[in-house]
């Protein structure tokens, strides 16, 4: 590692009773913890709750200690599950802050592809102080972005696709600007040898360079090699 390098460390907490119990895959969390990757931040960690406020406030209290970059992806829909603006202004000490004109172009979003609007909707109009609104081209609710002590917040709806496309738009670009450490892999796929036994060989031909291995089923270990190229 190149000295003065800072590892921006990141965490995505995602919500949800439907993840937890199995029903759906988590692809929000595979596909933006691919994208960050290649933009050189570390990713420390996968959390999956269900929807209690509670699991989500204890969680964003421990990930907030060692993280820099926290996404929190699901319960910003319209319905009584959807806990995740309210959880965050707990966690934060903070009240939410109704949107007006916010409010008007969910509404305005709704008419114009034919679908009733619902007071219910409110509830998505509900913001934190100098957050940045994320526009939700896909669907109704917004992502939100907040920095609080250094810590950067970016809240997204559940559904994979709205949230990916908000991801792509507006975090990407945001996240552009961070100096991270930029990485560089290198795979050497293996074929009839156990991982194991190839461990114990790169445990002693390699123990000076750093590198994992990973099993890729029905063909054989694969062995990664990492290092940034910062500078």
């Amino acid at each position: 590692m190149k000295v003065g390098v800072v590892i921006i460390k990141v965490a995505i907490l995602s919500t949800g009773e439907e993840i937890i119990e199995g029903d759906i895959l988590n692809t929000t969390s595979r596909e933006i913890s691919r994208e960050l990757y290649n933009m050189g931040f570390e990713i420390s960690s996968h959390i999956n709750v269900g929807d209690k406020r509670y699991d989500i406030i204890t969680y964003l209290n421990i990930l907030s200690r060692n993280n820099d970059i926290i996404f929190i992806t699901g319960g910003l829909g319209s319905t009584r599950d959807d806990l995740t603006r309210e959880s965050v202004a707990e966690f934060l000490k903070e009240d939410l802050i109704f949107d007006e004109h916010l409010f008007n172009k969910i509404i305005y979003r709704y008419k114009k592809y034919g679908k009733s609007s619902s007071e219910l909707l409110k509830k998505q109009a509900f913001v934190f102080k100098d957050s940045i609104i994320l526009e939700n081209e896909i669907g109704s609710a917004p992502g939100i972005y907040i920095i609080r002590d250094m810590k950067h917040y970016f809240l997204l709806p559940g559904p994979p696709d709205e949230a990916i496309s908000i991801f792509l738009k507006h975090i990407k670009p945001i996240l552009s600007n961070f100096d991270t450490q930029k990485i560089k892999v290198k795979k050497i796929q293996f074929y009839n040898i156990t991982e194991s036994k190839l461990m114990a060989e790169l445990n002693e031909r390699l123990s000076n360079i750093k590198y994992s291995t990973k099993l890729e089923l029905s063909i054989g270990p694969s062995i990664i090699f990492k290092d940034d190229f910062n500078g």
